[in-house]
């Protein structure tokens, strides 16, 4: 999909966001072929007009018909877009109404014309678009920060085929972090944007036809919002319905005329709740100044760094570092002595606890999914496991639906595909669950070429869950076109303020460009300079989509990596990478002492208002303020780098979090117990504490199940920093990463996730080599109560 040339229908209003998103596609290297637009039906007065795809008379249709989902005020103009552009376009009438008004959108079963949602409006639309020029491939929009309107888009942008762009998206929160970034960017290519409505934050009728982009109109607007309402949210960009805007001009070669409007072809017109808007009584084109060098010169906007500041920081300092210890690479069909049996077929190895439940309160995890029946390859094994999933599931009072998070393990990469094509059958809801994908090669078991593990919300019928599934090419994270969203955040309990506490499960995240969901990649780069790079990205994409679910610490996290070379090497970036970016100045502290406070002069009186480019209120990434660490314990999550065969797109590293942490105060503790080291992260709220323990390479092969046996079976102390010490009981599950052969393992609520080499700490060593590493994950129970302290009549605690 990456090296397909796109052929865009660029979805337009009028506004300023869907015409420079126009821009943003062109200089991505994507032609854009078509223009799409939606206007409003006719008012009552008037009946039905069948309007064609030009038309629009303003004297038989509404000027704005306040739709949740599309920009209407306007529309009188749309049509003069084709000349103006030089590009097709094609008009289509809103039908229906805001019908579903959920945050993310599916659509219903029937969509009955004027009855149906107004979404459904754009599959004819586009459909028209797709008969007349059918190398189309991609849709655009100028989604910016609105999950309302992006999950209608591609929801309809996926089901006719079409990959959706939304180049806007998050476009505040990418470097350099400010909402005028994105106004100065437009100014700089010469767009002139028009204020065309204004709806709140104090905003009159003196701001229409103002020229939005100016610096004059831009500290005007930011000044009387502050006043007025304040500037989060996207307010400074209209995010919030704060105003609406009209595109007149914009660079050659994509403009070829300019909309004129005179004075005395505008009528301001009132309408209730106080908004006021322009209507066009005359509109015309005028030809653009000739400039033959201009005119065919391609003006670029500006395209965000492809990493934030601290990131970009973090890829000098990784290769600031002489990194020390001996090489330690495996080269084809070698091994190192004492784990030369992990990674080639073992007879004995089998999975013995297959479709293990072990549940707790707000979570039950599955272990170990397998098919009942061996098959010939991945994809037909995840038939079987497909058709016994609901019903195994439904016995213990859950349903697919209620699935957050599940891990894939697969022999081949190759068998992805028809993997992916049988899996996403399972999923027909908005937000499906995070995801993570490995190849463990001949480590798993003979006959077994996928298995599954899955963690399930024991609460989801009680409370709303969220989800974050962005299935656009952005600047800001790799999109998820398929049936796994980029997170899922699920409520644990009463946080510290007014807002739940949550763990947010996140899929798992490899180096891709967002832009073009291709691997990033550098000719000039040696290996390990390649990795270095791979892993700051990645983890940067793990970053963002934490901080958009108002992630606040990880209880750990999971570096898979790929590749027999530089183990040593590779496992050291992977935990200094991890520990710098968390023990580094966070950039969110530091923007707001680095921004410019304004003085401002309004007719109110003189005032200081908060900086220009205030943004939406989000959590710190990592914010300490939560923590309280037991004795010295180093404010870094625990970490294991945990090496596989292969990685999803030929990736050599992927970032899989246990969970976020958000709105939970969390204590911290790390102690030693001879040779193994043991990490602690107690949650309060949800009561849940995960344990990350390490087990020294020197344990002998011979030995290591028994002690796996013994440590799962006596886990760690019960003793629960800040909780009653009676009258409760812990429900615990483990899974275990070696790369020893472990035989018929059967302890029933373990995952086992084979692998190649396993890195961590170790006590009194610091960071090497492991036999095996294991994550368990514990919760405090009363009897009868539920994790939301409401008692439980619906789900059992024990099983099988």
């Amino acid at each position: 999909m990456g090296a397909t040339k796109l052929y865009v229908i660029a979805l337009i209003s009028g506004g300023k966001d869907s015409l420079f998103s126009i821009l943003h596609c062109q200089a991505n290297g994507y032609e854009v072929i078509a223009l799409a637009n939606l206007f409003p039906p006719p008012s009552p007065s008037n009946g039905k007009h069948n309007g064609g795809a030009r038309a629009a008379d303003s004297s038989l249709r509404n000027d704005d018909i306040d739709s949740y989902m599309y920009q209407t005020v306007g529309h009188t103009v749309i049509p003069l877009y084709e000349e103006a552009l030089g590009i097709p376009l094609y008009r289509q009438e809103i039908l229906g109404s805001a019908i579903n008004k959920c945050k993310s959108y599916g659509p219903s079963a029937s969509i009955d014309g004027a009855t149906g949602d107004e979404t459904e409006s754009l599959v004819p639309l586009l459909q028209r678009v797709q008969q007349a020029h059918p190398e189309a491939n991609a849709v655009s929009t100028g989604a910016i920060l609105s999950d309302y309107q992006r999950t209608r888009f591609e929801s309809v942008a996926i089901r006719l085929g079409l990959i959706p762009l939304s180049y806007l998206w998050q476009f505040p929160y990418l470097p350099p972090r400010t909402q005028r970034s994105l106004l100065d960017d437009m100014a700089a290519v010469g767009q002139d944007v028009r204020i065309i409505k204004v709806a709140s934050g104090g905003l009159d009728e003196s701001f229409l036809w103002e020229n939005l982009v100016t610096d004059r109109v831009k500290e005007r607007l930011a000044t009387t919002m502050a006043w007025f309402g304040g500037l989060e949210d996207g307010a400074l960009l209209g995010e919030g319905g704060e105003y609406e805007t009209l595109a007149i001009d914009g660079p050659p070669p994509l403009w070829k005329k300019r909309i004129t409007i005179d004075e005395d072809g505008k009528e301001v017109i009132g309408q209730s709740g106080g908004s006021t808007l322009l209507r066009f009584k005359r509109v015309v084109l005028s030809q653009k100044p000739r400039d033959s060098h201009a005119a065919t010169r391609q003006i670029q906007p500006r395209i965000p760094a492809l990493l934030d500041q601290e990131f970009a920081d973090l890829l000098q300092h990784l290769a600031d570092i002489q990194y020390s210890g001996d090489e330690e690479s495996l080269r084809h069909g070698e091994t190192p002595s004492n784990i030369a049996d992990a990674i080639r077929p073992v007879a004995d190895q089998e999975i013995s606890n297959a479709w293990q439940f072990s549940s707790g309160v707000t979570a039950c995890y599955i272990s170990n999914i397998v098919a009942s029946e061996v098959g010939k390859n991945a994809e037909t094994q995840m038939r079987a496991i497909a058709a016994e999933l609901p019903a195994r599931l439904r016995s213990h009072a859950r349903e697919v639906d209620d699935i957050v998070l599940v891990t894939i393990l697969l022999r081949f990469m190759t068998d992805f595909a028809g993997v992916n094509q049988v899996y996403g059958s399972l999923f027909t809801k908005p937000n499906p669950p995070a995801r993570v994908t490995v190849g463990c090669g001949e480590s798993l078991p003979d006959g077994i070429d996928i298995m599954l593990a899955m963690v399930v919300d024991c609460e989801a019928s009680k409370i709303p869950r969220k989800g974050l599934h962005v299935q656009s090419r952005s600047y800001w994270a790799p999109a998820n076109i398929g049936p796994y969203s980029q997170a899922i955040s699920v409520p644990t309990g009463q946080g510290g303020d007014s807002r739940p506490s949550c763990s947010v499960y996140v899929a798992g995240q490899i180096p891709l460009v967002p832009a073009s969901m291709k691997l990033v990649s550098d000719e000039t780069l040696t290996k390990l300079e390649s990795f270095r790079l791979q892993t700051v990205l990645s983890l940067q994409h793990l970053w963002r989509i934490g901080k958009a679910m108002d992630v606040q610490w990880w209880a750990g996290v999971i570096a898979f990596f790929a590749g027999d070379d530089h183990l040593r090497q590779k496992a050291n970036i992977i935990l200094e990478a991890w520990q710098h970016i968390h023990l580094a100045p966070s950039q969110d502290l530091k923007d707001d002492s680095d921004q410019e406070i304004v003085d401002v002069d309004l007719r109110h009186g003189t005032h200081i208002l908060p900086p220009l480019d205030r943004q939406e209120s989000r959590y710190p990434l990592p914010d300490p303020s939560i923590l309280k660490a037991l004795g010295n314990t180093p404010l870094v999550p625990p970490i294991f780098a945990i090496q596989v065969d292969q990685l999803p797109r030929g990736a050599l590293i992927e970032w899989a979090p246990t969970f976020g942490i958000s709105n939970n105060q969390t204590s911290i503790g790390q102690r030693s117990d001879t040779t193994d080291s043991i990490n602690i992260c107690n949650t309060s709220a949800s009561r849940k504490r995960t344990i990350y323990r390490g087990i020294d390479d020197r344990c002998p092969s011979e030995g290591l199940e028994d002690r796996l046996h013994h440590m799962i079976d006596k886990s760690c102390p019960r003793d629960w920093e800040g909780f009653p010490t009676t009258d409760y009981t812990v429900k615990s599950h483990s899974t275990v990463y070696t790369a020893r052969p472990w035989g018929a393992f059967k302890d029933e609520h373990t995952q086992i996730v084979p692998c190649k080499s396993i890195w961590g700490h170790i006590a009194g060593t610091g960071w090497g080599r492991l036999a095996a590493a294991i994550v368990w994950r514990e919760e405090m129970i009363w009897p009868g109560l539920s994790q939301v302290g409401r008692f439980n009549e619906n789900f059992e605690e024990e099983e099988d």
